[in-house]
């Protein structure tokens, strides 16, 4: 019983550092994403 909930607890911050790491993956990407759609032929010029 003990080792089930070790395993439980352990797979759940596995998963909230993976779902915090994604999504400041995608909230950094979609402001990427913002910033190039803002101007985008200056960027493409170079």
């Amino acid at each position: 019983m003990n080792g089930e909930i070790e395993a439980i607890v352990t797979y759940s911050i596995l998963a909230a550092m993976l779902f915090s790491y994604t999504f400041s993956r995608i909230s950094s990407l979609s402001k990427l994403k913002r910033q190039i759609a803002g101007k985008p032929t200056e960027d493409s010029r170079e």
